[in-house]
């Protein structure tokens, strides 16, 4: 539906961009905030709202922990997540719309303010404070709170601010310990080393070098214009693989993997009685099983595993015998 803009749906709506003392920006969309959410937090004194902190470590410690009563949550809390952003959660998880426990859920408080370093879907109808930048995990002020800090919301001049001295918050940032952060692929850790806030946009900060490639490094095989310099390559170092060097290894790991193929090949045979056709769970995992009819043209357009199947399971889709 399209109105005029002299009628809009509502007044005021859109998303507003904020900042304090513990981050430099952060968005918070404030078409979602309805009537019930103002007047519950944000009509005394008018668009701001004053209370208290509960943080969590990440969405899996906010489900393990939103119904424990011994976090106080009421209606005066901001539910606060933090270590979801771009390098803390690679792809940055929309958590940051959490919903209160289920004790204040029933007593009719569907919504509480919810603040965090990650990002939610733009279909939520919760008036989070998200995208705070920078994320916890690269020392942003989401690391120095502690549940129970009070906190102060003003959405008349864009401020979030952490209402304690500035002497404690010096000390805490002193103190604070970057995290140990894991990576289970190698992807993740390519992410981390160059991905940027999601203030910026969460992009990768390299490809900013190759923007408008045609004017700057010029056309492919043409010599008319002089690309700028390129990076040093990293020193070289094992990969993990023998004969493997970062930067020349391709020529290297494919002689490798032919010669690898061979050794197996060799062990396949000699548990086959001298035949070149491999096992079928070592044939479905085999980046080679494509040259299999080409080795051994008698099992070229035969199911792969059917005689091993056979005689691991004889009784395999036969007919039951009569009682």
């Amino acid at each position: 539906m399209i109105r005029a803009y002299a009628t809009p749906l509502k007044e005021k709506a859109g998303f507003a961009i904020l900042s304090g003392n513990i981050f430099d920006s952060a968005v918070m969309k404030i078409s979602v905030i309805d009537k019930a959410f103002r007047n519950r937090f944000l009509s005394d004194p008018p668009d701001v709202f004053n209370g208290k902190v509960v943080v969590f470590e990440g969405p899996e410690d906010y489900h393990d922990r939103i119904e424990d009563p011994s976090l106080g949550i009421d209606d005066h809390t901001v539910l606060v997540i933090r270590n979801c952003g771009p390098v803390g959660y690679p792809g940055s998880a929309e958590v940051v719309n959490m919903q209160p426990p289920a004790a204040l859920i029933k007593a009719g408080i569907d919504s509480l303010p919810t603040m965090g370093d990650g990002r939610q879907s733009g279909t939520s109808a919760s008036p989070s404070i998200l995208n705070i930048s920078p994320e916890s995990v690269v020392g942003g002020g989401l690391a120095l709170l502690k549940s129970g800090d009070p906190i102060r919301i003003d959405l008349n001049t864009r401020k979030v601010d952490l209402m304690i001295p500035e002497a404690e918050l010096a000390a805490r940032r002193a103190a604070w310990v970057p995290p140990k952060l894991p990576n289970k692929t190698p992807w993740e850790e390519i992410q981390r080393s160059m991905v940027g806030q999601l203030g910026t946009g969460g992009c990768l900060e390299p490809a900013t070098l190759y923007l408008d490639v045609l004017t700057t490094r010029g056309r492919a095989g043409t010599t008319t214009r002089t690309a700028p310099p390129r990076l040093s390559p990293p020193a070289a170092e094992p990969c993990g693989i023998p004969g493997v060097i970062p930067g020349q290894g391709m020529p290297i790991l494919a002689a490798w993997r032919r010669a690898s193929l061979r050794r197996r090949l060799s062990c396949v045979r000699a548990r086959c009685g001298g035949r070149q056709r491999l096992p079928f769970r070592e044939q479905r995992h085999d980046p080679y099983r494509h040259l299999r009819p080409r080795l051994d043209p008698g099992t070229a357009g035969r199911r792969p595993g059917a005689a091993l199947r056979q005689r691991l399971e004889p009784d395999r889709g036969r007919r039951p015998r009569a009682a």
